[in-house]
């Protein structure tokens, strides 16, 4: 079982992971969560650390309720071509977490975008693909 992933127990209709405590229905199939034991800690560099350096420079800063650092920590643990298999949900997971975000947040990071020359390089009415694919390309380079 992975550090990250919840490691459940099934009792009639309730499944509890072990580690944390955390409770969902045991009708959820197949049962995956992010534990909340997990610290996050896998090695840097990868497509996650990539992704986390873009939105750094586009002044994106974590949210506390934002599960950004295990959405970067999950890309970094599976690698380029886990990512890019999985590509979809990755967006996803960005698209849920975007709304944790203000508008005036994300008009700052579009200024940052066009400051930086960012904004040029991807497609600003749906920016994840784009911001993703440039992360697993900036993890290939190194």
């Amino acid at each position: 079982m992975s550090d990250w992933l919840c490691d459940f127990v099934v009792d009639g209709q309730t499944a509890k992971c072990q580690r944390c405590g955390r409770e969902i229905s045991a009708a959820l199939t197949p049962i995956k969560a992010n534990c909340r034991t997990w610290n996050g800690s896998v090695a840097a560099g990868g497509p996650g650390t990539e992704l986390r350096a873009i939105f750094a420079t586009l002044d994106i800063h974590e949210k506390a309720d934002c599960p950004c650092k295990e959405i970067a920590a999950l890309m970094d643990l599976r690698g380029i071509d886990w990512c890019r298999a999985n590509r979809d949900y990755i967006v996803g997971r960005l698209n849920e977490t975007s709304k944790l975000y203000a508008r005036r947040e994300k008009w700052h990071a579009a200024r940052k975008a066009i400051e930086t020359g960012l904004a040029f390089k991807i497609n600003w009415a749906d920016p994840f693909p784009g911001l993703v694919e440039l992360a697993i390309e900036r993890a290939e380079q190194k």
